[in-house]
């Protein structure tokens, strides 16, 4: 009896102490980003690694994967992403179509079995350093935290909790216009968010964060800044002016100024306008409605005041003035004398009159 009890110990010591043995033993599945936000793969290699001899196909495939029961288990909702966009056909950035489709079906499979019944955390999406979330945007540290579980338990259908933690703390180097970039993006959420879609926000968010994950290679890291930048500068652009000049015929007119709203949602905005000379005087334009993706002609009352040429300076500004647009000059020429103008002119050429008259009989007086 001693000698099954001692035998049995052993047993269970030796279990314990097998790699992923232990309940309370997590496994992490993360990999920094393949993926640009417009959804084309930079590379194929995460195919690669999705191969049951890749590094993660391993963790998930016998015979390295040997216990299931209990496992906790650390999973970045971007990698699942990445993954079932992959089980589609899909193209690369130099415009050649993906390998991986069969693979990324069969591991997204069978990582949907092996995790059943597990505890499941989600990894902050894109596995970003808390160090460099705390230094450039600490109002998102809790955010990324609450979609990134959100997000991961919609991808898989499953259970998710949301970790309290961040699963990577360490400090690396980043360059000023990677830092700019996450800035620019993080500042336009902040004007442009209440016209976006939740999704639109979030993939932005995700972008952001992808940046900072600490496993990127330099030239990986630039790549991703860059493409942030591009995206942010589209989103700038999404609700703009139309361009055009104007040419004022008459004292009272009003010129259609075209909004464009590319966003989801309704915007209501204002327009604020001043002349670049007093030629002309005109008013802000307030509480203009815009439905989403569509189109609107503000006509801008103006009146005129002299002749000649001038341009009105306006830009798209919310309900609170700030602006939304870049400033949009719009030349006008004007061809006609206003009234004022006309009051003017008349004005003058009576004092010139009276005082002509008023030099004649000075010199008649003197002549008598």
């Amino acid at each position: 009896m001693k000698k099954f009890l001692i035998a049995l110990t052993s047993l269970v010591t030796l279990f314990i102490a097998l790699p992923g043995a232990s309940a309370e033993s997590p496994t992490v599945l993360s990999e920094p980003t393949h993926r640009l936000l417009d959804g084309r793969f930079i590379d194929d290699v995460l195919a690669q690694k999705l191969a049951p001899n890749g590094q993660l196909g391993k963790i998930i495939y016998p015979p390295s994967y040997s216990f299931h029961t209990g496992r906790i288990w650390f999973i970045d909702p971007a990698l699942v992403e990445e993954v079932t966009a992959m089980t589609k056909p899909y193209t690369l950035v130099d415009a050649t179509p993906g390998t991986g489709s069969d693979i990324a079906i069969a591991w997204l499979a069978r990582l949907k079995t092996v995790i059943t019944g597990s505890t499941i955390y989600a990894i902050p999406h894109g596995n970003p350093s808390e160090y460099w979330v705390n230094r450039i945007t600490p109002h998102d540290r809790n955010y990324i935290l609450q979609s990134s579980r959100a997000r991961l338990a919609q991808d898989l259908g499953l259970s998710v909790s949301m970790s309290e933690s961040y699963t990577s703390t360490s400090y690396f180097s980043l360059k000023r216009d990677e830092i700019n970039a996450i800035r620019r993006a993080d500042a336009d959420l902040l004007k442009f968010a209440t016209y976006m879609s939740a999704v639109q926000v979030d993939n932005i968010k995700a972008a952001m964060y992808k940046i900072l994950n600490a496993s990127l290679t330099h030239q990986r890291r630039g790549l991703l800044a860059r493409d942030l930048d591009t995206a942010s500068a589209a989103l700038e652009g999404t609700l703009h002016l139309a361009g055009g000049k104007f040419t004022v015929t008459s004292t009272n007119q009003k010129l259609p100024v075209t909004i464009v709203n590319g966003f989801d949602n309704q915007v209501k905005v204002n327009l604020r306008i001043t002349s670049t000379n007093q030629r002309i005087l005109v008013s802000n334009q307030k509480n203009i409605v815009i439905a989403g993706h569509s189109k609107i002609q503000v006509l801008v009352p103006v009146r005129v005041v002299a002749t000649g040429s001038t341009s009105l300076d306006v830009v798209i500004t919310n309900t609170s003035g700030s602006p939304l647009s870049p400033q949009v000059l719009y030349p006008i020429a004007i061809t006609v004398i206003s009234p004022i103008a006309t009051w003017i002119t008349t004005l003058a050429a009576g004092i010139l009159f009276l005082a002509a008259v008023a030099q004649s009989i000075r010199r008649l007086r003197r002549k008598k």
